[in-house]
């Protein structure tokens, strides 16, 4: 469990930073 609330953030802002790099490259 504790290990979920660790990765949730990091999945969350990864994919904050996809979506950063999908619009500057488009």
């Amino acid at each position: 469990m504790l290990n979920q609330m660790i990765y949730a953030p990091w999945k969350s802002l990864g994919h904050t930073v996809a979506q950063c790099l999908s619009r500057m490259g488009h």
